[in-house]
């Protein structure tokens, strides 16, 4: 590979991640592979997919020499050692964090599993089988992420501690929702690569919608005894059509739908100290989030 990945945006899930990349991606000096989360840090975490270090390599091989190359997993940030691990890898690069309301957080992350397939309970068994596991210290990002993903101060200072604060910009999805071409303009300006004029921020990536048929869901995201024929008998390339039409039509188009108020209670009180904590270690005023 020709040189380091420069810049590493390594956090959190459900903050605008995607949208930052496609926006930053306008930039021709900007370089951030096809494959945006690669997960190739974190060594600690067991994922369903992550890269060797030749596949990590071959992502940026056909990266231009002038461009600035950048990492989006996402995961990174709640891992104890992607923060050490990319130091060791690179240390002088650049970390990008967002961050956002911890509640918030959580239940747009059920949303997109559940949009995924990946999830069937209800939103309060599922936060509270995430918050028993991080007594354990057994939760993560493929593993009742939901509470665990959101206690963000030890995670945080992982990477100041890794970087120091000069190479670790910290952004938060508010700012971001309110105006994300100022955000994408702080982004770039921190890896040192000059603003775009007149980029494109007005579409949003990877919503987190509900969906409108659990049974549809199920069988697009299950192995039965259904979809075994279904594979067996429809050629593979009008499967995957069928499959994101379905996909698409299941999706209700609408805002989220609010989450139940008890259990949002439950919540920001779970995350209460460790926003506390938070705010004193950044300096911010968090109190929007409690």
């Amino acid at each position: 590979m020709k040189g380091k990945v420069d810049f590493f945006i390594v956090g959190t899930a459900r903050c605008g991640t995607t949208s930052l990349c496609k926006y930053l991606l306008q930039c021709d000096r900007v370089f951030i592979p096809p494959i945006k989360e690669p997960h190739y840090f974190g060594r600690d975490l067991e994922l369903s997919y992550r890269t060797t270090g030749p596949e990590y390599d071959s992502l940026y091989a056909q990266a231009p020499t002038h461009a600035c190359k950048g990492d989006a997993s996402t995961h990174y940030l709640c891992s104890r050692t992607a923060a050490e691990e990319i130091a060791v890898y690179n240390p002088d690069a650049r970390i990008i964090i967002g961050l956002r309301d911890p509640v918030e957080r959580a239940y747009s992350h059920y949303l997109y599993r559940v949009k995924e397939h990946a999830e069937s309970r209800r939103f309060e068994e599922a936060i509270e089988a995430s918050i028993a596991l991080v007594d354990e210290r057994s939760a993560g990002p493929d593993r009742e992420p939901y509470a665990s993903m959101g206690l963000y101060a030890d995670q945080v200072s992982r990477f100041l501690s890794a970087f120091g604060k000069e190479r670790v910009l910290i952004h938060l999805f508010e700012d971001f929702q309110r105006d994300s071409a100022a955000v994408c303009g702080d982004v770039l300006s921190f890896i040192g690569v000059d603003a775009v004029s007149g980029t494109n921020v007005d579409r949003v990536y990877n919503r987190s919608l509900p969906i409108t048929s659990p049974l549809l869901a199920r069988f697009l995201g299950q192995q039965s005894a259904v979809r075994r024929c279904w594979r067996w008998t429809v050629p593979s390339s009008l499967r995957a059509k069928v499959a994101a039409i379905a996909r698409k039509t299941n999706l209700d188009m609408r805002a989220e739908p609010p989450m139940n108020e008890e259990t949002a209670r439950r919540l920001k009180a779970f995350f209460r100290e460790d926003i506390d904590r938070l705010a004193q270690l950044l300096g911010l005023d968090l109190s929007q989030w409690t």
